[in-house]
């Protein structure tokens, strides 16, 4: 898994860098084994990841992005680490209107854990309109909390959004 940002991210009102593409980059990989189930009628999928051996790679290739802030030691531009990981997906089409698609990811190298846990439940309105609430929760534990408590380790993002839609079919 490589996953990174394509554009710029600044803090409000501010024009100092927060993140850029590769800047943070993340590539993990790992050895492992993975179990699919998809039921007879094709509306639930489950496909279930673990890794007990999993190399993690982070970057920050940009120069005007601050590398500590993602773990990475000052003056450096990258950080290996070993450890595991696990990742669950489910994709299940509740009625024909309605779907929900959900992943887990978890990485450890023994000292820290890294999670994140997307939902997104898409509802689609009529052949024209549809609707999209997505919520991620992420935790790490590597982060100094602001606060001093175990609450300044998580994060929340949540987007409600609204859209036209149309689809082509042939026959």
């Amino acid at each position: 898994m490589f996953k990174t940002q394509f554009f710029n991210n600044y803090p409000a009102n501010s024009t100092t860098k927060k993140a850029a593409f590769l800047s943070p980059g993340e590539l993990n990989l790992g050895i492992g084994m993975t179990y699919n189930y998809v039921d007879p009628k094709k509306k639930f999928r489950l496909d279930a990841s673990i890794s007990p051996l999993s190399y993690n790679l982070k970057i920050c290739t940009n120069p005007g992005v601050n590398e500590t802030s993602f773990g990475i030691k000052e003056g450096r531009h990258s950080v290996s680490e070993i450890g595991s990981n696990a990742e669950v997906k489910v994709n299940w089409n509740i009625m024909w209107n309605i779907s929900y698609v959900s992943r887990f990811f978890v990485f450890t190298n023994y000292e820290y854990i890294m999670g994140d846990w997307e939902n997104t439940i898409n509802l689609s309105i009529n052949r024209y309109l549809s609707t999209q609430l997505y919520l991620h929760l992420r935790y790490d534990s590597s982060k100094p909390s602001p606060t001093n408590s175990n609450w300044g380790k998580w994060q929340l993002k949540e987007i409600l959004s609204f859209g036209l839609q149309y689809q082509f079919k042939t026959a």
